[in-house]
């Protein structure tokens, strides 16, 4: 990986730099390592610069195979969600929609060469916004704005598989390729599952306020000038917008944020982030950053990711100087893959619970009426047990009204939260028994949360 992200600034080092593989694995054991990351295109490319030809020959041909393979279809991919979006964003410009690319639609353009990052799927923000299709009215407005997704996704042979609070998503089974059209970045319900705080969502409230039209001369205006200037001269279609440079790099690190408390993130987020790095290295306001994410409260955590990131994929000489916390963040993303696993998420659910009972108070269930039947002890929530147990399993069975209005808004009356929502989530939990059994298991350990 930091052969080939260092390729185009290193040459020097990298001629002289040789890396063997590890006498104690197969290429085999190297290859599912990869591959658990999404990382095999990025690797591939930086085979040859680290190591001789002798040593890539002794790789055997089925490895290479499917290496190859998996490092193709990254490039096929590539492109063609570029040709699938500029299909339907002319559609939607048509119709006075406008948009917010986010994530992976920006960022694989920063690696050295197209191919090199692997996506599942691609997001961006949609609405009527710096043009004069819309009326006034924000409700008729997101309304009319999903009637046109709608449309033209189906038309394309797009399926919509989700509809919730923060997004819609569409995914087209001939070619496999999935697009989500957000409603706003951040989700209410996120928060008060403990992925990120207040101030995370009340910054992100107005992500228009944020970006600035593609095409704007960066180095000209203030990203105030050009927010202002964007939404100030209406114009006949739709157009396309990006976040400012500052606000893409803390969007990152806030994804990031939320993806490690939920059930952990991959060494691709690594190699995002040292690519972000160098791309905007001269333009970022390092001191507008250093202030929200203090304001965020992901300051700590953006510093163990960015050392981490320099001292692994920085250079190539194979030599980490690393601190405790980059250590212990490393080791955690080694077990991770892309997104997480299971097992983690589960862990990391049982280890939030557990913080936010631990503070010397008593919570009770909830703060509806009917919630009184069952509180515990401070003591009892500090050391885990039994109390702790049937405390977290009330809430998995009958959530907070606020987390049904997220995701389950149809049942969030009281009398539907306590009969019909607890079958919905039963026969949900029924359908992963092996996760369901995991989650019972652990919760019946009664850790105390692992410190980060």
């Amino acid at each position: 990986m930091a052969a080939a992200l260092n390729n185009d600034d290193s040459q020097t080092e990298l001629s002289s730099t040789v890396i063997r593989k590890p006498a104690d694995a197969s290429w085999e054991q190297v290859y599912a390592i990869m591959s658990f990351h999404g990382v095999e295109a990025l690797c591939l490319t930086g085979l040859s610069t680290i190591m001789t030809a002798d040593m890539i020959a002794d790789i055997p041909q089925e490895i290479m195979d499917r290496w190859h393979h998996a490092a193709d279809l990254t490039l096929y991919r590539q492109l063609a969600f570029d040709a699938e979006r500029n299909a339907f964003l002319k559609e939607f410009s048509a119709a006075g929609l406008s948009w917010i690319t986010l994530k992976g639609i920006d960022i694989a353009t920063y690696y050295p060469q197209p191919g090199l990052r692997s996506m599942g799927d691609q997001d961006l923000v949609i609405g009527y916004v710096g043009n004069d299709s819309g009326d006034g009215d924000d409700t008729d407005d997101a309304h009319r704005a999903e009637t046109v997704i709608h449309r033209v996704m189906t038309n394309l042979g797009y399926t919509c598989d989700a509809d919730w609070d923060r997004e819609l998503s569409f995914t087209n089974a001939r070619n496999g390729l999935h697009f989500e059209f957000h409603r706003k970045i951040t989700s209410e319900g996120e928060q008060l599952e403990g992925l990120y705080s207040r101030a995370v969502v009340d910054h992100y409230a107005d992500p228009w306020a944020l970006a600035m039209p593609y095409g704007i001369d960066e180095q000209s205006m203030t990203a105030a000038a050009k927010t202002t200037a964007s939404r100030s001269e209406p114009v006949r279609h739709g157009r396309g917008y990006r976040l400012t440079p500052d606000e893409e790099y803390l969007y990152h690190v806030v994804h990031m944020w939320k993806h490690y408390n939920s059930a952990g993130f991959g060494l691709r987020f690594l190699a995002d982030t040292l690519v972000m790095l160098r791309r905007y290295e001269r333009e970022f306001n390092t001191s507008y950053i250093h202030t929200m994410l203090e304001t965020l409260g992901i300051s700590e955590f953006e510093n163990t990711v960015r050392n981490l990131t320099l001292a692994v994929l920085g250079s190539t000489t194979g030599t980490w100087n690393i601190g405790t916390s980059e250590s212990a963040m490393l080791r955690e993303i080694a077990e991770s893959g892309v997104y997480g696993t299971q097992s983690m998420k589960i862990e990391k659910r049982i280890n939030r619970r557990l913080a936010e009972t631990g503070n010397g108070e008593s919570p009770r269930m909830s703060a509806e009426p009917d919630a009184t039947l069952l509180t515990r002890s401070s003591s009892g929530a500090r050391s885990g047990g039994i109390r702790f147990v049937l405390w977290y399993w009330w809430h998995r069975a009958f959530p907070d009204k606020a987390w049904v209005e997220q995701y389950h808004p149809r049942w969030s009356s009281l009398p539907a939260r306590l009969t019909i929502l607890p079958l919905i989530r039963l026969s949900g939990a029924l359908r992963h028994r092996q996760a369901l059994s995991e989650e019972i298991r652990r919760t019946l350990r009664r850790r105390r949360p692992r410190r980060r």
